[in-house]
């Protein structure tokens, strides 16, 4: 979990190219695998974690592009534990709806898939 504290200890400048919408301002209060802490409680407070880290993903090659598509697959693990779940019944079926619409628009504006389609890959069996 280290990373994500990291990544939300980032400078704001990173942040913005990273996700802007769901991490400038964030904290770990914003993001349900996270909020039973802080960055602080785990010694995360500097930002000087996050130059370690750049710089460690920089020596295997991750810069660049790849760089920002490990970050935002950080910040979709993290969005994705902010969903939320109610059960349904449809024509006598039992189902799972997505509840929390906020959550799940911010993670279709993310990863560029249509809410419906998110909703339908998460709550639908197919057999």
């Amino acid at each position: 979990y280290h990373i994500f504290y990291q990544l939300l200890e980032a400078p704001n400048e990173i942040k913005k190219d990273i996700w802007e919408e769901g991490l400038v301002g964030a904290s770990t209060a914003d993001f349900n695998y996270l909020s039973t802490s802080s960055a602080q409680e785990h010694g995360f407070d500097s930002g000087e974690e996050w130059i370690e880290t750049v710089d460690a993903l920089s020596t295997f090659g991750i810069k660049g592009d790849a760089f920002f598509d490990v970050m935002r697959s950080l910040c979709i693990i993290l969005q994705l534990g902010n969903l939320t779940f109610e059960p349904e019944v449809v024509y006598g079926e039992e189902r799972s709806s997505i509840s929390s619409i906020e959550a799940l628009e911010k993670l279709s504006t993310l990863i560029g898939v249509p809410e419906s389609e998110i909703e339908t890959a998460m709550t639908k069996r197919f057999m």
